[in-house]
């Protein structure tokens, strides 16, 4: 297999499942924008989702950079590390969206 065709299937690979992480991310956005703020039973189950879906998307992100290396290491060539943005960052700009004072008329 060649180095770029290995780089392909890690960057497939690593979106593949970022993308329901992400997916994840913003259904938890959004569960907090209706769940009441004094429902501290509910808060407490939506930061804990936040921090699941941020630790399998901390495993994923040094799983591939392990990857990535094993296989430059293999062909002899340097690590690049392109990342594509973690499940946080991806869903960041849809969370600012979604609080935006455009939206706060909106109700549920």
């Amino acid at each position: 297999m060649s180095e770029s065709h290995a780089r392909d299937l890690i960057a497939d690979f690593a979106h593949q499942l970022r993308q329901p992480l992400s997916t994840l991310e913003a259904l938890i956005s959004c569960l907090e924008l209706i769940i009441p703020v004094g429902d501290e039973r509910a808060q407490e189950q939506l930061r804990r989702m936040h921090f699941e879906v941020g630790t399998v998307d901390r495993i994923l992100a040094e799983g591939v950079r392990s990857l990535r290396t094993l296989v430059a290491h293999q062909s002899g060539s340097r690590v690049v590390d392109v990342m594509p943005l973690s499940a946080g960052e991806a869903v960041e700009g849809l969370s600012c969206a979604l609080t935006s004072p455009a939206t706060a008329s909106v109700t549920y």
